[in-house]
């Protein structure tokens, strides 16, 4: 008996310690199907070729444009050439925004070159039947730090301090923007981030445990079979007083 209510209450403990972030980990699952079932996107710069400096989308037209400061004196941790430069994003021909010594990848084309800082991604809203541009800007600058002589562009530490600005760009021009955090997003933002490559990491809107857990050979990391495992330890050892006859 003894046995059985250590082993009842090591089931208990489990399902206790394991059922808030299973129960965040299966809304993320419902929620990320529910938004890859409403939106379709398409994220301009995995075209190949990519859109050049200057392109059309949506009937609006985009323009980045281009100065370099300072080139080919820095890496990043890909081994990309990196130079910097300001950029100053036009659409329809007035300035959407501007950003200062900023890297871009200097070999790549098109809007490759400003991977991990701006990316152009068009969303249709199947429920509202409508499609917008939506420009994710990193406003967070990753570090730069020198390594035997060379200088290195290094990911910002730590990771939620970055900041964000989307811009929401309708057909008819109309254009909304919000400024969010890594830590602190709402659903679209979230949906539209992991696609945009300019988060480090995916992120998830309730949790981002199903981006951090490594697999199911790390069981005592992973709340949901922890979750399991206790059920069956409750099931199985459940303490149960005889009736004396």
């Amino acid at each position: 008996m003894k046995k059985r209510m250590i082993l009842f209450s090591l089931g208990m403990i489990l399902l206790l310690s394991a059922l808030p972030l299973s129960i965040k980990m299966i809304k993320e699952k419902i929620h990320t199907q529910e938004m890859y079932n409403r939106y379709e996107m398409d994220v301009l710069s995995n075209s190949y070729p990519p859109p050049t400096q200057k392109f059309t989308v949506l009937n609006h037209n985009v323009e980045i444009d281009e100065t370099i400061i300072e080139e080919g004196n820095y890496t990043d941790l890909w081994d990309n050439d990196i130079s910097i430069a300001n950029l100053t994003i036009i659409v329809n021909g007035k300035k959407l925004a501007t950003l200062e010594n900023y890297p871009i990848r200097a070999k790549h084309e098109g809007i490759q070159k400003y991977h991990g800082n701006i990316s152009f991604i068009v969303l249709f809203d199947k429920k509202e039947e409508e499609r917008k541009l939506y420009v994710i800007l990193r406003n967070t600058k990753d570090e730069i730090i020198n390594e035997n002589g060379v200088n290195i562009i290094n990911l910002t530490s730590p990771l939620v301090d970055i900041k964000y600005t989307l811009h929401a760009i309708d057909e008819e021009g109309h254009i909304e923007s919000e400024t969010f955090s890594q830590n602190n997003r709402n659903a679209i933002q979230t949906h539209v981030l992991n696609s945009s490559g300019t988060s480090p990491m995916s992120v998830g809107y309730y949790t981002d445990a199903w981006h951090m857990y490594p697999s199911i050979f790390f069981p005592i990391l992973f709340p949901l079979l922890t979750l399991l495992f206790g059920v069956i330890l409750i099931i199985i050892y459940f303490p149960i007083r005889k009736v004396k006859e």
